[in-house]
């Protein structure tokens, strides 16, 4: 069988890589180590959906505060 996709010949037994390097890593290890290249992309994805999800907590948090503030007349009593 012949592939281009070395790292699916060598999943599949075709050991006829001529002096090409082949990137053997198992999917534990791409999640887990500084070498994976799928461990970078969940580092960005998790960034940027903490990102989002704290955003939409402040802005909830600050309307529900800022609601309680105006209903009590708490203002009032700071100024």
């Amino acid at each position: 069988m012949e592939t281009d996709n070395l790292d699916i010949a060598a999943a599949l037994g075709n050991t006829e890589n001529e002096g090409t390097e082949v990137w053997n890593m198992k999917l534990y290890d791409q999640l887990t180590s500084l070498e994976g290249r799928i461990n970078r992309l969940r580092y960005i994805g998790l960034n940027i959906l903490a990102l989002i999800i704290s955003v939409v907590y402040a802005t909830v948090a600050g309307l529900v505060i800022g609601t309680i503030w105006v209903i009590t007349r708490f203002s009032r009593v700071c100024v």
